[in-house]
């Protein structure tokens, strides 16, 4: 595996926990 697709692959899981932790809180505030 190379640098761009270990930079591709961590944005996006990055960007997956952040969508996830935001639907969280979104709940929770509800």
């Amino acid at each position: 595996m190379n640098r761009t697709n270990k930079l591709i692959l961590g944005a996006v899981v990055l960007g997956s926990t952040l969508l996830a932790g935001c639907s969280s809180n979104a709940k929770i505030d509800q």
